[in-house]
């Protein structure tokens, strides 16, 4: 289990350093961008992109391990505590439980065969019992009988006593001077029986000495940690198993498991912990269950995660698209009219659409695409561009058959612009007839028309 993300574990160790019943949820993920980053990344008034990388990063690891009984947060002043992890890791839910494979039929067989042989004995200890009963009538000692009356024999017997006859020198040593008697202490000393020697006292255990309890406390989180760390993986070759193609439930388990564990208890936690976990990410919706098939899968990506996959072309293309289902949904456009430009004299219009809006007056909107890989913002330098394409559809001179002008210009790209790239297009004395369609207001745009990439 030591393929696990860097970034998740060291997440997780400063969320464990930091939990202790005391902090808040807010509290925890501070403290450990710190751990993370240094104090120097939150001096910062404007945090950087990285810092809300990582604050996302901690709340989705805190959320995971919440969701997966490491930790709970109280309802009432949001503090974190860490959970008793024990019995929870060892009980299967009732779900677990139902969904349990029934075709493991070497355990059956086992099971079978050990009922046999309880039944066998229980069935001659009868035949014994009512033998000694049909003996007894008769007045004959059965041989269970007769060795039970040994047996208290031997019980009842008491130990064989020895008299210690007292030696000459000793009979002269206890005379005295009135009679020539023994006197009564001596006189027990002769008579005191022999018995054999008491059996030697079992050794008890000595008691452990109790950890103090900080030593409790750093034991109990880094078994919790451990167990994070395990979980992690397991989750990880899970997602990783149904990202190709389905499986069912007892060939996730066989994965998971993947044939290594020789150890048959080992295996058997091993199974019961990924289907707990299998069980999990169901409810979170990370997977999906047909029960049809009996097989899970991925849910389909969303526009979140395919926006910046797509390659220049293709987003132009879903962004003329996604703009056309805008307008149509909302009814501000009439006899919409939407095409891409595919020529590379286009002057550096991407799409347009076209329409009539509610009093009659025609609109001509031209859009401008900018895919960007991730990491990669909209630059100054980008964004005067766009401005010399906007001048001169304004005030350029227009080929012949082209006179009409548009009236709204839109900046659409998937990724943000930078603050100076913002107050430049702020300051602009046509601005008003500007719209700069970030990666977030991209994806808003999609989300109000319904439209999946």
């Amino acid at each position: 289990m030591a393929d696990i993300s860097l970034d998740a574990q060291k997440a997780r160790e400063e969320i464990f350093k930091n939990v202790d019943g005391k902090r808040s949820r807010k509290q925890v993920i501070r403290l450990s961008v710190e751990g993370l980053l240094g104090k120097d990344e939150l001096k910062d008034k404007s945090p950087s992109s990285k810092y809300n990388n990582v604050c996302s990063m901690l709340g989705g690891v805190l959320d995971a391990l919440i969701r997966d009984g490491y930790m709970r947060q109280d309802a009432e002043n949001a503090t974190l505590f860490l959970c008793e992890i024990e019995d929870a890791r060892d009980e299967a839910p009732a779900e677990l439980e139902a969904e349990k494979s029934e075709d493991d039929s070497v355990d059956r067989r086992a099971s079978s065969d050990k009922n046999t042989k309880s039944a066998n004995k229980q069935r001659t200890q009868k035949n014994k019992a009512q033998t000694g009963e049909k003996a007894e009538k008769e007045g004959k000692p059965s041989a269970t009988s007769r060795q039970s009356e040994g047996v208290s024999e031997k019980a009842d017997a008491k130990p064989a006593t020895v008299e210690a006859k007292p030696s000459k020198g000793s009979r002269e040593e206890g005379k005295t001077g009135k009679g020539n008697k023994p006197t009564k202490g001596k006189a027990e000393q002769t008579s005191t029986k022999v018995t054999p020697p008491a059996a030697p006292a079992k050794d008890t255990p000595k008691e452990d000495k109790k950890p103090s309890k900080r030593t409790s406390e750093k034991a109990v989180k880094a078994k919790a940690l451990e167990l994070a760390n395990e979980d992690a993986e397991i989750e990880r070759i899970i997602l990783d198993s149904v990202k190709k193609e389905k499986h069912t439930r007892r060939e996730i388990l066989t994965i998971v498991e993947g044939g290594k564990s020789a150890d048959k208890d080992e295996a058997k936690r091993l199974r019961t912990r990924a289907g707990q976990l299998l069980s999990n990410l169901k409810e979170a919706g990370k997977i999906l269950f047909d029960k049809k098939s009996g097989a899970y899968s991925l849910p389909p990506k969303k526009n979140e995660e395919l926006i910046h996959t797509l390659s220049g072309e293709e987003f132009n293309i879903h962004t003329q698209r996604m703009l056309y289902e805008w307008y149509k949904k909302f009814g501000i456009l009439k006899d919409l009219k939407s095409e891409n430009t595919d020529s590379s004299g286009d002057n550096g219009v991407d799409c347009y659409i076209k329409g009539t809006d509610g009093m009659g007056f025609k609109e001509y909107i031209i859009i401008q695409s900018k895919h960007r890989d991730a990491g990669n913002v909209i630059s100054l330098k980008d964004v005067r561009e766009f401005i010399g394409i906007v001048a001169y559809h304004l005030f350029g001179e227009q080929k012949s058959g082209k006179a009409e002008r548009p009236t709204k210009f839109i900046y659409s790209t998937n990724s943000k612009l930078t603050k100076e790239a913002q107050r430049y297009m702020s300051a602009l004395p046509f601005g008003h007839m500007l719209l700069i369609l970030d990666g977030d207001e991209w994806l808003k745009k999609a989300r109000e028309c319904g439209y999946n990439i």
